[in-house]
């Protein structure tokens, strides 16, 4: 009975090889993300479209993406690659102004809107968003990738680098609750991610990179400037094990 629910959890926690994502451009597609995250976002009681700079499917610097496991749609997220002086979602419309103490917009993109149904929350498809940010920042030649997260989803950003930029605003109705805003320079030179932990690198960044390398987005040779943080490779595989034994979703 042990071992069939640690593999009924060990399915369910590494999803994101039977995730496709689709680029969605307008149209029906688009409509069923915008249904999906007033879904998800209404069942948190957060605002779902608090701050509509941003009509996405119209706007070349805007990547909708969708994620589909068969044809179910269980997530999406917008990566907003801004144009000059673009307005940025998370930043100008709380803030309605982009502070000089931040990145540069010309070397930043923005990661906004993510949501997962929540039988997919807690498995390795956040990784996916990952990588598709990694992507962006390899494709634009950009560093930083900025966001907001509530007080849950700080902590698990904070694994990878992002760090509070001490701006904050509210997102919810009729609840208390706050977003920060967050930054993380993924990108040193050509190397992406090694300002992370090594564990933690490993845990959240291995996949993904890894990934990029093989579909040669980013050179197969940048391994050996990674090769200090991959020796902790199998460490890492225990880690997610001993979390697998956590998981209380249980498909």
């Amino acid at each position: 009975m042990l071992g069939a629910s640690w593999l009924k959890r060990r399915n369910l926690y590494y999803i994101r090889r039977k995730i496709e994502t689709r680029l969605i451009s307008s149209g029906e597609g688009y409509a069923s993300v915008i249904q999906l995250r007033n879904e998800i976002y209404g069942e948190a009681g957060k605002v779902t479209d608090s701050y509509p700079l941003l009509r996405e499917p119209a706007r070349d610097s805007c990547r909708v993406l969708a994620f589909f496991h068969g044809h179910k749609l269980v997530g999406s997220v917008v990566i907003h690659i801004p144009n000059g002086q673009e307005p940025m979602d998370c930043v100008e419309g709380p803030l309605l102004r982009y502070p000089t103490d931040l990145p540069p917009k010309s070397e930043s993109i923005e990661l906004s809107r993510l949501c997962f149904r929540k039988e997919y929350r807690g498995t390795d498809l956040i990784k996916e968003v990952y990588r598709q940010g990694i992507l962006a920042l390899a494709q634009t030649g950009r560093s930083y990738i900025l966001l907001a997260a509530d007080d849950k989803l700080k902590r698990k950003y904070s694994h990878i680098r992002f760090k509070d930029t001490g701006y904050r605003y509210s997102n919810r109705a009729g609840k208390s609750g706050e977003l920060s805003l967050m930054v993380s320079r993924l990108k040193h030179g050509r190397i992406y991610g090694l300002s992370s932990k090594p564990l933690l690198w490993n845990l959240f960044l291995f996949d993904p990179i890894k990934d990029l390398m093989r579909a040669r987005i980013i050179p197969a040779r940048h391994w050996f400037f990674y090769f200090p943080y991959v020796i902790l490779r199998p460490v890492a595989w225990i880690f997610e094990q001993f979390y697998l034994m956590q998981l209380k979703r249980v498909a």
